[in-house]
């Protein structure tokens, strides 16, 4: 169900049968332009110290090539996670509730923007730029590293979209 309790239209993800979205194409995204992503997401208990990712794009292969949002289980921080550069904590963990995230890159400032319920959680800087030049699909309820799909999310996702540009605060709370 989703967050309104409507039957079958949330994504539902379980690790023990391995399952992931990937797009055809690039999403309209590639190289190391600016991008946002709104989305719902609800977690299913996932055991401390088990990453699982609710979205990313790039394969994870070089400094700079991978960019997604992971938890780490239930009570632990939400991360934003940038391969080869410092992981952004949210500030904020992980529940079992229905929860908007939105996370955008500035390709200017090679900073991460992070928004909860349409309030900013945190700011991080992105010491590697964010480049996706090798693999700019995008994946959803899970991650790509070197190639191999990997950290299988466990919970719920709903309502994915995804911005060529770096949303500010104000078209975060319209959202």
């Amino acid at each position: 169900s989703d967050r309104f309790g409507h039957t079958g239209s949330a994504y539902s993800f379980n690790p023990t049968v391995p399952q992931c979205l990937q797009s055809t194409n690039l999403v309209g995204i590639e190289s190391n332009y600016s991008r946002s992503v709104s989305f719902w997401v609800q977690s299913s208990n996932t055991p401390a110290g088990t990453t699982r990712a609710a979205f990313a794009w790039g394969d994870g292969s070089t400094d700079g090539s991978n960019f997604g949002f992971s938890e780490d289980g239930v009570g632990n921080n939400w991360t934003v996670w940038l391969w080869g550069s410092a992981d952004v904590l949210t500030n904020k963990p992980v529940t079992t509730d229905w929860e908007h995230w939105v996370i955008g890159y500035d390709s200017t400032a090679d900073k991460v923007y992070i928004y909860k319920d349409g309030t900013a959680a945190n700011t991080g800087d992105t010491p590697t730029p964010v480049a996706n030049t090798i693999n700019t699909l995008l994946y959803v309820g899970c991650g790509m590293v070197a190639g191999v799909l990997d950290y299988l999310y466990q919970g719920n996702i709903d309502d994915v979209r995804v911005f060529n540009q770096l949303l500010n605060s104000t078209a975060v709370d319209r959202l």
